[in-house]
């Protein structure tokens, strides 16, 4: 039987494949207008920040001195932020941008390293003083307060919401951080919404209905349609867990390589929108875009895992570009 790790793993495995499918309509066919992108795309990212804030309650919970808090921010600084500067370094280089401006700017393409980081921090900080509040009523208010006012801000001084302060990204993605957070403290509201038939069915119906009707839904239906998404990707990799089929098994290796895949895979998406533009024409072409994309996503994945492989042979490589 697998265990949480694996099937973690194979969610981020489903994730990054997403995320490079995402960036191929983006960057080399030019068309996000699809409805292969629009129902692989609304969940993508929001997986990463669940399974993130899940992980990170276990180690928020250990730290009992100010030495163990530093320690634990020095650790999570070095392991997002080093491959974060690095890449986004090397990004610049090759492709002539300005690194200031793309830091000022809340990183461009490698802004969930930065999100990452800030909430990671956040979290890491605030639970040193939630902790204390022993009533699940309280301390979850304390986790709604700072949500709350950064919904305030974005709403109050929306031309602040990009840039170095990412509020725009900190709004969309802190609840999916504190829904992990949380699952992993209160095992029964993991069970709740990951183990109930109930919920389970109206995760179905939330996400079709978030995927029918896109951005126009409002932040309570959009929030649980993705979270829907979530709730049937764990589900449906649970009910697979004994089968270790090679699946399952490839989604795992590749999910352990997330990182590398996520840092690595904007240097080798080309441009072939002239190609694939006929096939984005035809009616019902949700099949043909989505074969069209993986022809481009399956040898980009395996590539940006045979670079990583290389860099972790060297350990000051690995320390300064994958923060490991």
């Amino acid at each position: 039987m697998q265990n949480r790790w694996d099937y973690f793993d194979q969610m981020k495995g489903i994730a990054i494949l997403f995320v490079v499918i995402g960036h191929v309509f983006l960057f080399s066919f030019h068309d996000t207008n699809t409805a292969v992108d629009s129902l692989l795309t609304i969940f993508h990212m929001p997986v990463f920040f669940y399974i993130s804030g899940f992980l990170a309650y276990s180690g928020a919970i250990k730290i009992t001195t100010k030495k163990e808090y530093g320690e634990r921010i020095w650790k999570k600084t070095h392991a997002l932020l080093l491959p974060y500067l690095v890449f986004a370094g090397i990004y610049c280089f090759f492709s002539g941008r300005d690194y200031v401006h793309l830091l000022l700017g809340g990183g461009a393409e490698y802004w969930f390293m930065y999100v990452l980081l800030l909430l990671s921090l956040f979290f890491v900080s605030i639970e040193q003083v939630a902790k204390r509040l022993k009533h699940p009523a309280l301390y979850v208010t304390a986790w709604l307060v700072p949500y709350a006012l950064l919904i305030y801000v974005q709403r109050r001084y929306g031309e602040i919401g990009g840039g170095v302060f990412a509020i725009n990204q900190l709004v969309a993605y802190y609840r999916f951080y504190l829904l992990g957070f949380l699952c992993k403290k209160y095992m029964r509201l993991n069970e709740l919404v990951f183990n109930n038939q109930y919920v389970y069915a109206i995760g179905v119906v939330t996400f079709f209905t978030r995927w029918y009707w896109g951005m126009s839904c409002n932040m309570i239906v959009s929030f649980m349609g993705i979270t829907g998404a979530i709730i049937i990707m764990q589900n449906y990799l649970v009910s697979r867990g004994q089968q270790q089929s090679a699946s399952l098994k490839l989604l795992s290796y590749i999910g352990k390589n997330s990182l590398e895949i996520y840092l690595i895979q904007y240097f080798l998406l080309p441009d072939v929108s002239h190609f694939v533009q006929p096939y984005f024409e035809v009616p019902n072409g949700f099949v043909w875009q989505l074969l069209l994309a993986l022809v481009l996503t399956i040898p980009i994945t395996a590539i940006c895992i045979f670079i990583g492989n290389v860099i972790k042979l060297n350990k000051p490589l690995r320390w300064l570009m994958l923060g490991k």
